[in-house]
């Protein structure tokens, strides 16, 4: 048998149901498996779903990395993987941090980006996005604080890359590289003033 997580909307809320089609027809290891979505009806009352897998091994913000080089290189080219097939798909994820990978096997070894809650699609045409601002600050990049006009922000694909590279570092460190508000982290950020990352081992900083 196998095991399957389902999502139920509120009956206020439904998906990007363009997103969930471009999901849907991806077949990367890197990314969770999307099997079904649709509207499902009880009496009266509709609610939108979503079937995906079941991953069974936790996610990197309970991950103990241990300084392992080798696991460290793994995990970030299988990361950069993912994000590279959603971004030639259209897709911005927007919230990549470590509880949004997870492992697909109890071993540990299979990485896995999910959580697409709050993912839009690029323009095709200028490949940028207009979006309000939803972020988490330790992982936000700059420009989800630089380039806001009237609450919306010009977003694209490089910021998830930037969250991967922050959140990378947290892994490797095995704690919060910042100190601080989110005002104080912010101004780190814009002005390129990460503290610490210098002291990195060579072959970690350059992955990062």
């Amino acid at each position: 048998s196998k095991d399957f997580v389902l999502k139920l909307y509120y009956p206020s809320l439904s998906p990007k149901v363009d997103l969930l089609k471009i999901l849907d027809g991806l077949d990367n290891d890197a990314l969770v498996y999307l099997y079904d979505y649709g509207i499902t009806t009880q009496g009266t009352a509709s609610r939108c779903f979503e079937v995906m897998e079941y991953l069974q091994g936790g996610n990197l913000e309970d991950y103990k990395l241990n300084k392992n080089e080798e696991m460290f290189r793994k995990i970030a080219l299988t990361a950069s993987s993912g994000l590279d097939c959603c971004h030639k798909n259209g897709i911005i994820h927007k919230d990549v941090k470590l509880s949004n990978f997870f492992f697909r096997d109890k071993a540990q070894q299979e990485l896995v980006l999910g959580d697409f809650g709050i993912s839009s699609l690029t323009n095709e045409e200028e490949d940028l996005h207009r979006t309000t601002q939803a972020r988490t600050p330790l992982y936000a990049a700059p420009e989800m604080y630089t380039n806001v006009i009237n609450g919306e922000v010009e977003l694209t694909a490089k910021i998830d890359y930037y969250s991967l590279g922050i959140t990378l570092w947290h892994l490797w460190l095995g704690e919060n590289p910042f100190t601080g508000n989110e005002r104080s982290i912010m101004r780190m950020k814009t002005e390129g003033k990460l503290p610490g990352i210098e002291d990195l081992p060579e072959n970690i900083n350059r992955l990062i």
